[in-house]
């Protein structure tokens, strides 16, 4: 009822990840992580869902006003020796990674909250004081969700 009240931006995003939720939602019956899987926890979190088969999983991760902007999230649930595809919610179609199971969960993968190019399309010195405040402020927060696939 009150999306016309919205913010600029947040009707898209809204919808984008309501389909990004249909993708994913048959995991959440799977194996749940929500501890041990970031470097420094420190106002960031982060949870796991993982198929039991190890086929694939989806990690949530929130920056929650930390005042570090990358953080390294160890996943949990896969097959050490099999190559997953990385595909991060906050880059555009085509920026996949790949990385094998033993990797993502002893080495990990290194997030950027909020994501560069989410951010990187305004410009704080033309903004007025306000606004600018409140710009900056929100760049202290952020959110990326990572789906991970089992190469066959």
């Amino acid at each position: 009822q009150r999306l016309s009240n919205a913010p600029l931006g947040y009707n898209e995003a809204f919808k984008r990840n309501i389909i990004y939720q249909k993708q994913v939602r048959h995991l959440f019956r799977e194996d749940y992580y929500r501890t041990g899987l970031l470097e420094n926890d420190t106002k960031w979190r982060a949870f796991e869902f993982a198929a039991r088969d190890m086929s694939e999983a989806v990690a949530y991760i929130f920056r929650d006003g930390a005042d570090y902007e990358n953080n390294t999230v160890r996943l949990r649930g896969l097959d050490a020796g099999a190559t997953y595809k990385i595909h991060s919610f906050n880059e555009r179609a085509g920026k996949e990674t790949y990385k094998t199971g033993a990797e993502l969960m002893n080495e990990g993968i290194t997030i950027r909250l909020p994501h560069p190019e989410l951010n990187g399309c305004f410009d704080p010195k033309v903004m007025d004081e306000i606004t600018r405040k409140e710009f900056l402020k929100q760049l202290a927060y952020g959110s990326d969700l990572l789906l991970l696939t089992r190469m066959k």
